[in-house]
Order: structure tokens, then C-alpha cells, then sequence
């Protein structure tokens, strides 16, 4: 349902929106398995304009503001299974609490789908670590299918529960889609999304967006996608 609009990205909005400078990255495909990694020598130079944007160039001499990531996936028709790491080394002069060489942000991913005729189920587990000042950790659980109803049309659904750990500030979201085909490079969509906050959380049903705290929200969108 990614990468930002009623989807995992409202909850994390890294995942839309990582990037990292200076990297070197390498990705094979042996058969039905497929493995890949990153790694950047410093992974910014900028500050304040999103979440990878943390003001950490890095240095060649110590592991501030190194980021390095790692994939391996399963690819056959039954099933498609995958996991991969994300790891961002903090720096003397970061944002968003990463203000030590000595810090980590942490992320881990397994994934899977399989196909049931016209629909394809798929779900998942994102596990999140960040140690600073303090530590924080968290688990976003996904499960959703993709059903093929028409020749041309599509219709999408996906469930998230977000868990913080050891703190009631958690969330609940629910993303519906419906897609029109028009040809292969264009598509029409309605999609909404609805989220329910729990204590002090303020989870936006859009990565855009905000929502006040503990209170829910309803998103709408509709548009038209062409692909160059």
C-alpha cells in the first residue's frame, strides 16, 4: 500500500524516505534467491528536512554516521519470502537524537506474500531499535490482500498495529484501495485510511499529515498515476 499515503510509511516515515549519501551497494540474483547490501561512508550532509536527514557526513576515522543495510529474498509461486536490516550509526553534530557517535537507530524487516488465485495475501513485522539517551523500541505488524475483482480493476486492504514497547502510546490503522486500470502505465485510485491513536501516540493517517494527540483520523485521496 507504500511507499507514504494510508500505509506503513504513516507510521514510520522513514521507510518512504530512506536514502542515504556516499554508499556503495551491491545486489545479486541466484536463482530464486536474491541478496543485497549497503553501505555509506557517511550518510548526509543535511539537516532538518526529513528523517535520513540528520546533518551526519561522517568521517573516515571512526563509525559516526556510518549506515550499512543488508537483504536476502526467496522468490518462487507459491510464496515469496523476505528479511533485511537497516542500521544508522549516530555522529557528533546529527538531529534527531542521534548526537553520538555511540548511538544506533535499528530496523529489521520480514516479509512474506503468497497467491491464492486473484488474491495475494501478504503481511509482515517491522522491529525497531533505537538506543540514545534513552532506549526505544517498537514493533509495526502488517497483514493484507491484494484482490484482482475485473480484468481492470484492483481492490487493496491492509491492517497495522503499531506497539510500543513498554508504553501505551500505540496504533491501530486500517487502508482500503480500490485501482483502475486504464492501461499498463496509467491507474485511477480511491484510497482512505483510517487510524486510531492509544495514549500519547499521534500517528497521521498520511506521513504528510498530523493528528492530534491520542485522537483518530480519516484520510480520503484520489487520483490518477502515470508511469513514464
Amino acid at each position: 500500500m507504500g511507499p507514504s499515503l494510508h500505509s506503513i510509511g504513516s507510521i514510520d516515515p522513514y521507510i518512504p524516505a530512506a536514502l542515504s549519501d556516499n554508499a556503495l551497494g551491491y545486489l545479486g540474483t541466484f536463482g530464486n534467491v536474491a541478496v543485497g547490501a549497503t553501505y555509506s561512508f557517511g550518510r548526509d550532509v543535511m539537516a532538518g528536512v526529513g528523517p535520513t536527514a540528520t546533518n551526519c557526513p561522517g568521517d573516515a576515522s571512526s563509525q559516526a554516521c556510518k549506515q550499512w543495510s543488508a537483504m536476502a529474498k526467496y522468490t518462487s509461486k507459491a510464496f515469496n519470502v523476505a528479511i533485511s536490516r537497516d542500521v544508522m550509526n549516530g555522529g557528533p553534530n546529527a538531529t534527531l537524537g542521534l548526537n553520538n557517535p555511540n548511538y544506533r537507530d535499528r530496523r529489521t524487516l520480514l516479509s512474506g506474500s503468497t497467491q491464492m488465485d486473484a488474491v495475494r495475501l501478504f503481511g509482515g513485522v517491522l522491529h525497531r531499535e533505537r538506543s540514545t539517551a534513552t532506549e526505544f523500541r517498537s514493533d509495526i505488524a502488517y497483514l493484507g490482500a491484494s484482490y484482482g475483482f475485473a480484468p481492470s480493476w484492483t481492490m487493496d486492504a491492509e491492517i497495522y498495529r503499531y506497539d510500543v514497547k513498554g508504553s501505551p502510546n500505540d496504533a491501530k490503522m486500517l487502508a482500503l484501495r480500490i485501482s483502475h486500470a486504464f492501461s499498463p502505465r496509467t491507474v485511477a485510485y480511491i484510497s482512505s485510511g483510517y487510524v486510531r491513536n492509544s495514549g500519547a501516540a499521534a500517528v497521521s493517517v498520511s506521513a504528510a499529515s498530523t493528528v492530534g494527540v491520542g485522537m483518530n483520523q480519516l484520510g480520503l485521496a484520489v487520483g490518477l498515476r502515470h508511469s513514464f
